[in-house]
C-alpha cells in the first residue's frame, strides 16, 4: 500500500484460549508473511480480562513479540500479578483515570515495561486529554485514537480550534504546539 515501514498491533479481542494458541497465531505469521510479522509491534490482550480466573505464563510469547495487559488491568493490585504472568507491557486507557493510568505507567517504567495508549473513541476533550497524556508519557505508540473516524460530530466543537488533532495527516494526530506549554492552560486560555 506504498507504506515504507507499517505498524502493526494485534487485538483478537480476548478470543484467544490460552497463550499456546498466541505462539500458533505468531509462528503461522511469521511464516505465512514474514512482513507482517516485522511490522507487528505488540499483542493487546489475547485471553479473557480477568486475569486471576484466566492465568497463562506469557514470557514464551513475549520473547517473540510483546504482549500487553488491556482489558484485564482493572486495577493497580494487579500490576503484580500481571508481572509474575510474564506480561510484557501495560495498554494503558486514561478513560480508566488519570491517577490511575499514571501511577500504572510510572510502575511499568520502573520496571522497563512498555506502555501503549489505548484511548481508541475517546472523544472532545477526552481525546485532547489522551494526547496530552501520551505526550508526556513514554508510550510505544503516541496514542491510538479514533473518535475522529468514528465519532465525528462529538468532536465538532473543537476540531476547528486543533485541526492537527482531530484530523490525522498521513495516519498521524498532531498535538498543536500551544498545547504543550501549559498543559491545560491552552485548553481553557486558548
Amino acid at each position: 500500500m506504498g507504506v515504507a515501514r507499517p505498524r502493526l498491533t494485534v487485538d483478537s479481542n480476548e478470543a484467544n484460549p490460552d497463550a499456546a494458541s498466541v505462539m500458533d497465531f505468531l509462528g503461522r505469521l511469521k511464516r505465512d508473511d514474514a512482513g507482517a510479522f516485522a511490522a507487528l509491534e505488540y499483542l493487546e490482550q489475547p485471553t479473557g480480562r480477568d486475569i486471576l480466573a484466566h492465568k497463562h505464563d506469557w514470557r514464551a510469547v513475549s520473547r517473540v513479540k510483546p504482549v500487553m495487559l488491556d482489558e484485564g488491568l482493572t486495577s493497580l493490585d494487579l500490576l503484580e500479578e500481571a508481572a509474575a504472568q510474564g506480561w510484557s507491557g501495560l495498554a494503558l486507557k486514561t478513560c480508566k483515570g488519570h491517577s490511575f493510568a499514571l501511577v500504572a505507567a510510572a510502575w511499568a517504567h520502573q520496571r522497563s515495561m512498555p506502555c501503549a495508549l489505548q484511548d481508541l473513541t475517546n472523544p472532545g476533550l477526552s481525546l485532547v486529554h489522551a494526547a496530552l497524556f501520551a505526550a508526556w508519557t513514554p508510550t510505544v505508540n503516541g496514542v491510538e485514537l479514533n473518535s475522529p473516524q468514528f465519532t465525528p460530530e462529538a468532536n465538532a466543537a473543537h476540531a476547528p480550534r486543533w485541526p492537527g488533532l482531530f484530523t490525522p495527516k498521513d495516519g498521524t494526530h498532531r498535538l498543536p504546539e500551544n498545547l504543550g506549554a501549559g498543559l491545560g492552560a491552552a485548553i481553557v486560555d486558548g
